[in-house]
């Protein structure tokens, strides 16, 4: 459950930036950590390659940025978080 709470929280803090044009919608991720540059993305049939388009702020704020998480069991990504 404070899953929920961290990104309530988070989105609360982001557009509180946004209305003090500290942060910005379109802000790609690999500004703030340059670690994004090197994401991959699992496709079904189990193959890796890297992404094809920047992870924004946007992304974050709409649960569009196709992160997974380590506690679903079973999926073909839970493997990769060991």
């Amino acid at each position: 459950m404070h899953l929920l709470y961290d990104k309530a929280n988070f989105s609360v803090l982001a557009l509180i930036l946004i209305e003090r044009g500290r942060l910005y919608l379109y802000d790609p991720l690999l500004t703030f950590d340059p670690r994004f540059r090197f994401l991959k993305v699992l496709h079904n049939e189990g193959v890796m390659e890297p992404v094809k388009s920047t992870i924004k702020v946007e992304h974050l704020l709409t649960y569009c940025a196709g992160f997974s998480y380590e506690f679903l069991l079973g999926s073909q990504t839970a493997a990769y978080y060991r």
